[in-house]
């Protein structure tokens, strides 16, 4: 996905690991399903039998576009943590 995610800046070569600070792949799904950095904006991931329907509602659910915005700002602050080491070493 595109946006504040460190798989994203990385595969541009703005960052030099496509991993969050916690380990694990930096992509939107784990901010939004598994990151613990943003585990109080988690959702709960859908069966893939209510995948379409899921995604096709998530943003007309007010909660769950606050919960995306609270896992994404956060995605972000790492990520512009990230890139200023990088830009000290």
């Amino acid at each position: 996905g595109h946006g504040p995610f460190p798989s994203y800046l990385h595969r541009f070569k703005f960052l030099d690991s496509p991993h969050c600070i916690c380990g694990m792949l930096g992509d939107a799904d784990h901010y939004i399903f598994s990151c613990s950095l943003t585990k109080e904006f988690h959702l709960i991931k859908p069966a893939d039998e209510h995948k379409k329907a899921w995604f096709n509602n998530l943003l007309t659910n007010r909660q769950a576009v606050t919960k995306m915005e609270g896992a994404f700002r956060t995605s972000r602050n790492i990520c512009d943590t990230l890139t200023q080491e990088r830009d000290h070493n």
